[in-house]
């Protein structure tokens, strides 16, 4: 799978906004994944012990904690914040090259022969 943009994500957990930085997006995934690694670099210390993972920021103390799930993966389950101000949220946004992947997958994976049949008898507005 392709990374195909870089950018911070906001997350609200238990209560707390936590931003964390360039981070990848990958259209096909359908679960944002968190690198150990990443969060180390940012000077995160991680901590993981009897089917626990427990995060700790240097000042802020422990920000994050979740157990081990069957497929032996720590799932966060957080919330994206409302945004309080009179600034919009942004999120991240990108132009895919291809477009007929992208309509192949919108179309619930029609095959591209069924794509150009859709095109050429111009029986969808907005279809390259």
């Amino acid at each position: 799978m392709n990374v195909v943009g870089k950018g911070n994500v906001k997350l609200l957990l238990n209560g707390v906004n936590h931003v964390v930085h360039e981070v990848y997006y990958v259209p096909e995934l359908k679960n944002n994944l968190l690198s150990i690694g990443q969060l180390q670099e940012r000077g995160l210390a991680i901590l993981i012990k009897g089917g626990v993972c427990k995060i700790y920021h240097p000042t802020k103390g422990l920000i994050i904690q979740t157990v081990m799930s069957v497929n032996r993966m720590f799932i966060l389950l957080a919330q994206t914040p409302t945004p309080t101000n009179a600034h919009p949220e942004r999120c991240l946004h990108t132009s895919p090259q291809d477009l007929s992947s992208l309509w192949h997958r919108r179309y619930g994976h029609l095959s591209y022969k069924g794509l150009r049949t859709l095109q050429n008898k111009k029986m969808v507005h907005g279809l390259p």
